[in-house]
């Protein structure tokens, strides 16, 4: 049949043979099209400007991303660049083409459509002869000083140009350059030249043809040639000078990415004519002289690394010594292992090129960006008043910039100045600009504090202070908001926002956003060290936005001895700051008050100074108007609250139940909230919130389940708003309704809302001392509430750290307080005392493990640490009692009692954090095997630490196969699926199906392969047990099965007889549906075995695996639905 196709084996072709790919003698060879490397038998299918050369030969070799040779890496490296080596080293780059073209490099189809030149340019060009004079200005002028077009060829390709009617798609890209050209020459003509074409002819030429580049750069942006990226650079020259620096830094930034795309830093192949690659380094050089012009004249960083340069000089005739080879460093940098299994995973799945797979399902769980509305808003309804007239505006950023600017840059004023004037041209605010609104309001805010009023008589000081209070109830509406969708703009307001409330509100509330801040600029690493991906401006930006709030967080810990909210080594980004000894001055003056009994003298005076409690208002307000809603009847209030507490509380142990349902009475029992009750106000709608969200309905019939929804939103809402209210004021009720609600968002909303919450809530812990152990003249059940309080919270900044690699927000040198259960005689509460002290390890695991670089070498030193963490790991599974052991653990029956299930349901949850700590030492090994190959000539050492990987290997493979037994206790995945511990058993499992597909996409041969993808397989199913639950648990469903495709998809293509390659499986496996025996079977065999010699004992083989793998019959996750 292959013979009569005319296709032969991939031997035939050195360069096919080393991709494994069919080449066909008689067609253009698609895949050697698609890889850009001439065919050795069909050489014509590759273009002659193909950037194809020896370095693509040597990414065929790549198993993944980095070299073989290197002992160490560098990671993250540009994520989309990984994507791209590494599915061109496994040859299922055309796969995904179709479905994310601009992601993966891949050419967008642009449009066939001929367009008029008039069409194009907005006008007519200019007359033969003009155009000729222009050229000649620019040749004369420019050439000389930037050289990088090579004006023969550039004016022979003018004159087939010029010479068509229409513009074809294809010279779109030499139609801008001939632009700027023209726009260069008409800079530097001399008028007097050109008497019959007036100066205002030219004015208006050069006015069309700035918009046509303007628009047209973010066209050739998505489709790189050398042709658009030579407009690139002379574009960036020109608004360099005639411009804006920053509008040239933006294109340079692009010009650049859009070089790295074609691989103009690589010195070109030899099978390239010299003419060729004599253009490649003329486009490359003059580029790279601009981004370090740029760094010279402007401070800004340099956009790529020399090391990463290969190409040479253009002139070659001007002797050897003059020509200059920036060769890569033969030795990266080790990587640092990232910390989240779940960022891990998306590596892996990024450098397979399957990313956009389960994008669309789990945006949440990844970090994707929930979509925000799409509705525009009035600019008097988003502030609740009209925008004072332009001049005001202008003066008040003018005081900003004058008075504020010096001692605390946040903004870089011309960008900023830039984006107000496109901003406030808008009749309505975009939702994509809700962001940038509120970093104006507290921009304008600020400018009012600092103004002199004599300078405005017309604006009377009333409206100034009316729309002060305006502007910061929209602050304090929308901190709530951006918390959700952490951007550049919305931490830079937050910033701002928690600078002004410092000075002019109250330093608790400043500590809250400070915090919740923090927690943001995590979440898009503003910690980080921007990738050499970005523009120079980008990387300053995302600088400027991070230091100011890190000197917030430190002159907090020196003014007012809050500890410190971001540990230093979680800090890569770069800035010369020195860190500054916390010591607060004002603290031991007024521990020296306290000392001397004389608190109470300065207290009246100085309230908001020494941590007094501002003044609430008097007002008495309605339920109704508090939560929006009337609050439902007490039987249904009663539901909610047994259910929180027998489904929550086992779990996550916050609320003291007989203190909090006494409150509650109280509470209930009067007609109006007052003020100092509000904070349990906003408790008590969280655990209703909880309680609806572990709610069996069946057991309320006469409260429909559309109330309830109803409820739950008006909840919500009032939470949200409620959340800023209680970050000024910090109490044990504010503190434990963050912590609740940290956790519901968590689980419920979005991770990086959760994220800011708890920020907040560490901020404002911390500012009433409930990481200090409480003082012996507190009562005991006030110490307990306090330590009810504050470990939960820090159980959810560990796993936080755990799950996600969000960077630890409090530092364990700084924790006193003791655990709340002292007395273990409880069953129920052994289950809390023995997690808060694994959860704990965590800090020291991520000292021990990933704060150092990683690779071969280092894997000795890494064992040593990893063994101090099992030993320690070891001695808590010692100290476990009987009735939480796994090995005593049965399924639940209909006879268990009440505490005898929550027990189970501890040794479980307890079992799966034993695990994840494992899990959590032993993802070095599994990043080191998924991004590394051994050489087959290894040192000793080498070959040593390939034994410790192995065995590390396997011990994490074990681990991870104990989480997927619990399929075997179906009653209790019932049970835990009514629980809050759903999700984060969802979670769980996702970083064990992870792990264990990870090593299998590293090693598809392996002799447990099969068993490792049953146990995915069971994983998968857990996953789907909660998927009605939580959302989480359905994106993780979707991730693992994925992930489990792409492990079918590698194992497959090791089973076959070759020829047939990744991409092909990938698409058997996505598109076509796969006989569940046949899978089964043929991928059940052992390395070296042949795929017709399954030992799986349950299924044989009746066929040809080639034919089963073509066949169409059943879904090919066998099982998965039932």
């Amino acid at each position: 049949m292959r013979e009569e196709l005319g296709i032969v084996k991939y031997q035939d072709c050195l360069r096919c043979r080393r991709r494994k790919l069919r080449c066909n003698k008689q067609d253009p060879c698609f895949f050697c099209t698609r890889s850009g490397v001439p065919c050795e038998i069909y050489p014509l299918t590759v273009s002659p400007n193909c950037d194809a050369g020896e370095d693509d030969d040597a990414r065929g070799e790549l198993k993944f991303a980095p070299s073989a040779e290197k002992d160490s890496m560098v990671v993250p490296l540009s994520a989309l660049e990984l994507t791209r080596n590494v599915f061109k080293s496994q040859h299922v780059d055309h796969v995904f083409r179709a479905d994310a073209q601009v992601l993966v490099g891949g050419r967008p189809r642009k449009s066939t459509d001929l367009r008029e030149f008039s069409e194009f340019y907005g006008t007519d060009l200019p007359p033969k002869y003009v155009i000729d004079s222009l050229l000649n200005c620019y040749f004369a002028h420019f050439q000389w000083f930037f050289y990088v077009l090579d004006e023969p060829a550039f004016k022979r390709r003018l004159a087939q140009f010029l010479g068509n009617s229409y513009i074809n798609p294809d010279d779109e890209d030499f139609a801008l350059l001939l632009a700027i050209v023209l726009m260069c020459g008409i800079k530097l003509l001399d008028s007097d030249k050109l008497t019959t074409y007036a100066t205002s002819d030219f004015e208006q030429l050069n006015a069309k043809l700035l918009r046509t580049c303007r628009k047209g750069f973010v066209e050739v942006a998505q489709d790189p040639t050398i042709d658009s990226v030579q407009f690139c650079v002379l574009f960036s020259s020109y608004a360099h000078f005639y411009l804006s620096p920053d509008f040239s830094s933006a294109i340079e930034g692009a010009a650049l990415k859009a070089a790295a795309s074609i691989k103009l830093n690589i010195e070109p192949s030899e099978s390239m004519s010299p003419h060729q690659r004599t253009i490649r380094r003329l486009t490359w050089w003059p580029l790279y002289v601009i981004d370090r012009f740029a760094a010279m004249a402007y401070g800004c960083p340099i956009g790529f690394d020399d090391k990463d340069i290969t190409i040479q000089y253009p002139f070659t005739d001007l002797g050897d010594e003059l020509k200059l080879k920036f060769a890569p460093s033969a030795e990266k940098d080790s990587m640092v292992v990232p910390l989240s299994a779940l960022e891990l995973t998306r590596n892996v799945f990024k450098s397979q090129h399957v990313d956009h797979v389960f994008r669309a399902d789990a945006q949440v769980l990844v970090g994707g960006r929930p979509r925000k509305s799409t509705d525009l808003r009035e600019f008097s309804e988003f502030y609740g008043t009209d925008l004072p007239p332009k001049y005001v505006i202008d003066s008040l950023l003018n005081c900003y910039f004058a008075h504020f600017q010096w001692f605390f840059y946040v903004l870089d004023e011309p960008a900023f100045k830039r984006r107000l004037a496109q901003f406030l041209g808008n009749s309505y605010i975009n939702p994509d600009d809700e962001d940038f609104a509120l970093l104006l309001a507290i921009v304008l805010m600020c400018g009012i504090k600092l103004l002199d009023s004599d300078k405005l008589t017309t604006y009377a000081t009333s409206d100034f202070e009316q729309l002060n209070a305006k502007l910061l109830r929209t602050c304090r509406k929308g901190f709530v908001e951006v918390a959700q969708d952490p951007t550049i703009d919305s931490v830079q307001f937050c910033v701002l926002f928690s600078s002004y409330a410092h000075f002019y509100l109250s330093p608790d509330f400043s500590s809250a956003i400070e915090g919740a801040a923090l927690k943001a600029a995590a979440s898009i690493k503003l910690n980080i060290e921007p990738s050499e991906s970005m523009s120079p401006h980008q990387r300053t930006i995302r600088r400027l936005t991070w230091w100011p709030l890190y000197v917030i967080d430190r002159f907090a810990a020196m003014a007012y001895g809050c500890p410190i909210g971001f540990d230093d080594k979680d800090i890569t980004i770069q800035y010369p700051f020195t860190d500054l000894v916390p010591l607060s001055a004002l603290e031991l003056t007024r521990n020296v008050f306290k000392s001397q009994h004389v608190d109470h003298v300065f207290r009246a005076d100085a309230q908001v100074l020494v941590g007094g409690r501002p003044r609430k208002s008097t007002d008495l307000r309605e339920f109704s108007e508090f939560y929006g809603t009337d609050l439902p009847p007490k039987y249904v209030i009663d539901s909610l609250l047994n259910c929180y507490f027998a489904h929550f509380q086992w779990f996550f142990y916050v609320l003291d139940e007989p203190a909090f349902k006494r409150r509650l009475a109280q509470f209930l029992g009067n007609s109006y909230i007052n003020p100092d009750d509000e904070d349990f106000a906003l408790l008590l709608a969280i655990v209703l919130m909880c309680g609806i969200k572990l709610l069996d309905s069946d057991k309320l019939t006469t409260y429909a389940t559309s109330d309830f929804e109803q409820l739950n939103a008006k909840l919500l809402r009032t939470c949200r708003k409620g959340f800023v209210e209680v970050a000024q004021d910090p109490t044990i009720d504010s503190v434990q309704f963050c912590v609740l609600f940290s956790s519901y968002a968590h689980f419920y909303l979005s991770p990086d809302f959760s994220s800011a919450i708890e920020g907040a809530a560490l901020k404002a812990a911390a500012s009433i001392k409930l990481n200090i152990e409480p003082s012996e003249s507190m009562s005991p059940h006030q110490r307990t509430i306090r330590r009810l309080t504050w470990w939960p919270l820090y159980v959810i900044d560990r796993f936080a750290a755990m799950a996600y690699g969000c960077p630890i927000g409090f530092d364990d040198k700084d924790i006193t307080i003791q655990y709340p259960f002292t007395d273990l005689g409880d069953e129920l509460k052994v289950f809390h005392t023995i997690k808060y002290r694994l959860y704990r390890m965590v800090s020291e695991i991520l000292a021990a493990v990933y704060h150092t670089p990683v690779s071969l070498a280092t894997v000795p030193l890494l064992q040593q640490r990893v063994e101090e963490i099992k030993r320690a790991i070891d001695a808590e599974k010692d100290q476990v009692p009987d009735f939480l052991r796994v090995e005593n653990l049965e399924d639940m029956s209909e006879h268990d009692s009440a505490t005898t299930r929550i027990l189970k349901l501890q040794t479980m949850a307890l079992h799966l954090t034993f695990g994840s700590l494992q899990l959590l030492a032993m993802r070095p090994y599994v990043f080191l095997k998924c991004n590394m190959t051994v050489p087959a000539n290894s040192a000793e050492s080498v070959s040593v630490a390939e034994q410790i990987l192995n065995e590390n290997l396997q011990l994490c493979i074990d681990t991870a196969l104990s989480f997927s037994y619990y399929l075997s206790y179906p009653n209790m995945l019932l049970n835990l699926g009514n629980s809050h511990a759903a999700t984060y058993c969802a979670l769980q499992h996702l970083t064990a199906g992870a792990m264990l597909g990870l090593i299998l996409v590293a090693d598809p041969l392996r002799p447990d392969g099969t068993q490792i993808q049953h146990a995915i397989q069971r994983i998968i199913r857990i996953e789907a047990c909660f998927a009605n639950s939580t959302l989480v648990a359905r994106e993780a469903e979707s991730v693992l099965v994925d992930l489990y495709k792409l492990c079918l998809a590698r194992r497959m293509v090791n089973y076959s007889d070759g020829g047939t390659a990744l991409d092909e499986r990938m698409d058997l496996v996505e598109k076509s549906t796969i006989q569940a025996a046949a899978l089964q079977a043929g991928l059940a065999t052992s390395a070296g075995q042949s795929p017709t010699q399954a030992d799986d004992q349950d299924i044989s083989l009746g066929f040809d695996l080639e034919e089963a793998l073509q066949s169409t019959s059943q879904m090919f996750l066998w099982g998965l639905q039932s």
